[in-house]
């Protein structure tokens, strides 16, 4: 039986089976090591993935049958390469094949451009941009100054992430809910535009529901800045509107509005929520932003990524890889920000790491406390932890036991009373107040703890009440 029968037979999707056609009619003579290869990448890539990394699965079992037993094994490194440098689909990056193989990564042609050319215009805007070290850090200090003494650690992550974001024309700035990205970002904007009145900002997020939230957002922290922040300058933030990523740059059937022919008339743009913007998207922008313009890019490195190919935030910040700067780039935020920053120096720090921040202290829940301790432990994949946290009495938390086939009436009842306040309302105002007290949150969309559902049970519970 050859590999084509073989995948036929096993759980691979049909689109990498039908991929795997096709670079067999590219080239007939080509090894079933290459074609193999090719139906992996076809299948990763429906994952989420934009390249495989052979070394990693050389010797691995893959795609098991029908019945769950693995069909098909990848082959030795070295006679896997061998058969995808002599397969007439796959090239290297001077040539225009299906495939590009680059050292041990294989990647479809139009993943490695993407990521080619993000890498290429993120390195390029990782250039120092000129500032007055003195009045810079006068503001800074006067825009961070913590109103309780016990958030001090919040203050001086904030800080150091706005002197990063002043002194570059790229900025990314990570961290969990609560951390302080869009008060941070906003005293960002403010400072920028008191150097710059007319700078040109643009505002985006993927989703509609996170662009409306983002300019919700930084006109609350404006109500936050009087006094500290010219009326002027105020106003002009407060007219910011935030678009969906793909209205930005003006969606058409034949493609984008903007691109690098048409740039975008921004001089800034920030982008929320980047950790759901994918590859190709994030390659869009890049090529339709100016040259001359800043980017801030915010989100959680942490989260789930795009449901389409490559996870931007997550590559870009390393997940979990420590972040490290140059002693240069080390004694550049000291001047600015009066402390030294609590991260290793090397001299051969990753370049983009100078520009990236991730904000740790949580301003919404205390670190030492139930939550902070079950997304910590969440995050590091410790079950024992988690279940520790679940079976230990935590003010913070409260573990209901339920059958999988349908939530505990307790549940219910808990969510029915936090939602009931809502209907009382005296007024609009105050029951948009009272609703925003509360989230309800699943993880399904369907099924007895899917969203539908639980909506449905809400709402027939509150209609009775």
């Amino acid at each position: 039986m050859n590999l084509l029968e073989r995948l036929q037979q096993s759980q691979v999707p049909a689109l990498a089976r039908h991929f795997a056609r096709f670079c067999r009619e590219c080239d007939p003579d080509a090894h079933e090591h290459a074609l193999l290869g090719a139906a992996l990448l076809a299948a990763r890539n429906l994952e989420g993935d934009t390249c495989i990394e052979l070394d990693a699965l050389a010797e691995q079992a893959l795609f098991p049958d029908r019945d769950g037993q693995p069909l098909l094994h990848a082959p030795a490194l070295e006679p896997w390469l061998d058969a995808l440098h002599g397969a007439r689909f796959v090239g290297t990056a001077e040539q225009t094949r299906p495939l590009i193989l680059e050292g041990r990564r294989l990647y479809l042609h139009r993943h490695w451009q993407e990521e080619a050319h993000i890498a290429r215009a993120l390195l390029a805007r990782n250039a120092p941009v000129p500032v007055e070290p003195e009045h810079l850090r006068k503001r800074l200090d006067a825009l961070f100054e913590p109103k309780d003494p016990t958030h001090a650690e919040g203050a001086r992550g904030q800080k150091l992430a706005a002197a990063m974001a002043l002194t570059r024309r790229l900025a990314i700035i990570t961290g969990g809910p609560g951390t302080g990205k869009t008060t941070t970002v906003a005293r960002i904007l403010a400072l920028l535009l008191e150097a710059n009145p007319e700078l040109r900002i643009l505002l985006a997020a993927p989703t509609g529901k996170a662009a409306a939230r983002l300019t919700e957002s930084i006109g609350e922290q404006c109500e936050t800045l009087h006094g500290q922040v010219a009326d002027d300058i105020l106003e002009r933030m407060r007219q910011l509107q935030a678009s969906t990523l793909h209205r930005l740059l003006g969606w058409q059937r034949e493609g984008f509005e903007y691109h690098a022919d048409n740039p975008l008339p921004c001089d800034c743009l920030l982008i929320d929520e980047t950790s759901m913007v994918d590859q190709g998207l994030m390659a869009s922008t890049l090529r339709a932003l100016p040259a001359h313009a800043r980017l801030i890019l915010l989100g959680d490195r942490h989260q789930l990524s795009s449901v389409e190919a490559g996870s931007m935030l997550g590559e870009l910040t390393g997940r979990d890889d420590t972040l490290a700067l140059t002693p240069a780039r080390a004694e550049e935020l000291e001047q600015l920000t009066g402390e030294l920053p609590s991260r290793p120096l090397r001299n051969d720090a990753p370049p983009l790491h100078g520009c990236i921040v991730e904000l740790a202290y949580s301003y919404r829940f205390a670190s030492g406390g139930g939550i902070g301790r079950l997304a910590e432990a969440i995050k590091r994949g410790d079950l024992p932890a988690i279940e520790a946290l679940l079976d230990s009495y935590d003010e913070e938390l409260d573990w209901i036991d339920s059958p999988p086939d349908q939530p505990a009436a307790e549940i219910v009842r808990l969510a029915i009373g936090h939602y009931r306040p809502v209907l009382e309302a005296p007024d609009a105002e105050t029951a948009l107040a009272r609703f925003n007290e509360t989230r309800v949150l699943t993880a399904h969309a369907d099924g007895p703890w899917g969203e539908s559902t639980l909506r449905e049970r809400l709402e027939d519970g509150l209609r009775r009440r």
